[in-house]
């Protein structure tokens, strides 16, 4: 299981961020994770009654 979030890669803060909000190489992060593995999205959630923040991350790592 990997645990997957955008930060600032300078910050000594875990900011949890949106993908493509924050400056972690994230390509690279990703070529490292095999391919049977499982991910977890752990950007914050934003929206309470729906899911779009969660729909963006996920469209954001597929194209990747």
């Amino acid at each position: 299981m990997y645990h997957l979030t955008d930060g600032d890669y300078t910050s000594e803060y875990d900011t949890h961020l949106h993908y493509g909000k924050g400056t972690f190489p994230l390509n690279d992060l990703i070529k490292m994770i095999p391919s049977e593995a499982k991910i977890t999205n752990e950007a914050k959630h934003d929206f309470k009654d729906n899911l779009i923040d969660f729909i963006e991350d996920v469209n954001y790592v597929k194209k990747i």
